[in-house]
């Protein structure tokens, strides 16, 4: 799915902040009301005629915002490729493990609890980690996470068609009503594309609204349809490991760097 939208949006929103303009300010000076700017600067599908207009009132242009915009996904996404893709394709339960502890902030109690891991795993997984770059250990089960944001997978690759296949296990799963099922509609390669891209803007305008109120809704997936937002594991379980996973890690690094 393209961001580029939601990140331009934000490049925008920083270039106000760096300037030191309220939103009020910018309201004044544009003579929009303060509502709809407020409003219009979390909406992705803000036509890029008035992007520019607000650039203009900032002293930017569109390069540097979408330079910025770039700058921001790259900072919010952590893309797992090259080996970390291939050990975790063949070791799914260990990004599973690793979602666990940093995206739902599972502590490794619970994770343990849950899974009936014995100590002797847990520190496997939390060195695997380290080897892999994601995470520094400072003692007995103490450690510091390398980066921030959310994970996505290269595109194309065997994990992310995993996921995909995964996701799509899950999906249809659910026992739910699809509110849309049209047989045989004639639509072309273009209508589609700009239907999804409407449809998608729309989601991230939802998303980004409901999650500065006050009170969140339930996360939900969304496959044209809607079902329950379960969270999607690589693997049917986080099960205990031995020192072999090390050694194939410590193997495939060094064949990679010689």
């Amino acid at each position: 799915m393209n961001h580029s939208a939601t990140y331009l949006l934000a490049a925008l929103r920083e270039k106000i902040k760096e300037k030191g303009i309220g939103y009020s300010d910018l309201s004044l000076k544009m003579g929009i009301p303060l509502s709809t700017i407020k409003r219009k600067l979390h909406n992705t599908a803000l036509g890029l005629d008035k992007i520019l207009l607000y650039a203009s009132y900032l002293d930017t242009d569109l390069v540097e915002l979408s330079m910025r915009g770039k700058q921001l996904q790259q900072e919010s996404e952590q893309v797992i490729t090259g080996l970390n893709g291939e050990i975790f394709y063949r070791y799914p339960h260990l990004f599973d493990f690793l979602n666990l502890l940093r995206i739902n902030d599972s502590s490794l109690d619970e994770i343990a609890q849950a899974y009936q891991l014995n100590q002797t795993s847990v520190t496997l997984y939390l060195r695997a980690l380290e080897m892999l770059g994601y995470l520094v250990l400072k003692g007995d089960r103490q450690y510091q996470f390398t980066g921030k944001g959310r994970f996505v997978f290269d595109q194309g690759s065997p994990l992310e068609i995993l996921f995909a296949n995964r996701f799509m296990h899950d999906a249809f799963s659910q026992d739910v009503n699809m509110p849309i099922c049209i047989d045989r509609i004639s639509i072309t390669e273009e209508q589609e594309e700009k239907l999804l891209a409407e449809v998608h803007n729309k989601l991230l305008e939802f998303d980004i609204k409901n999650k500065s109120s006050e009170t969140t809704p339930r996360l939900r997936n969304v496959l044209m349809t809607f079902t329950p937002g379960n969270q999607v594991f690589l693997s049917k379980t986080i099960h205990n490991i031995d020192s072999e996973l090390l050694k194939e890690i410590s193997f495939e690094k060094k064949t990679e760097s010689n």
